[in-house]
């Protein structure tokens, strides 16, 4: 009950079962709570967002490191298409001089 003598509803706590497959994360995240004061709350939740924050920082790493390779490859075979684009017009080319000698003469 409040100050005014009115009863107040907790907040429940949530039942995990196997059948609620994506709330267990939650629970295993949530567990113990309750009994912890303000300060133990804010405590774990600084530990949490740290933890997440080094968490994302590894995965922003190998994100770039990704990018690096996927920028090497990609300009890899841009090199490739260009080296093959220049052999096949001097190919082209020879063979047109070549047609060119054998109709005109040279």
């Amino acid at each position: 009950m409040d100050q005014q003598g009115q009863e107040t509803n907790s907040p429940e706590p949530i039942e995990c079962s196997p059948a609620q497959g994506d709330f267990h994360l939650v629970c295993q995240l949530t567990r113990g709570l309750e009994d912890c004061d303000w300060e133990q709350l804010q405590e774990k939740y600084a530990d949490a967002m740290e933890e997440h924050g080094r968490v994302e920082e590894t995965v922003r790493a190998e994100t770039a490191k990704l990018l690096e390779v996927f920028m090497a490859w990609s300009q890899t075979t841009v090199l490739q298409d260009e080296n093959r684009a220049f052999k096949r017009l001097g190919g082209l080319t020879y063979n047109a001089f070549r047609r060119e000698v054998e109709t005109f003469g040279g």
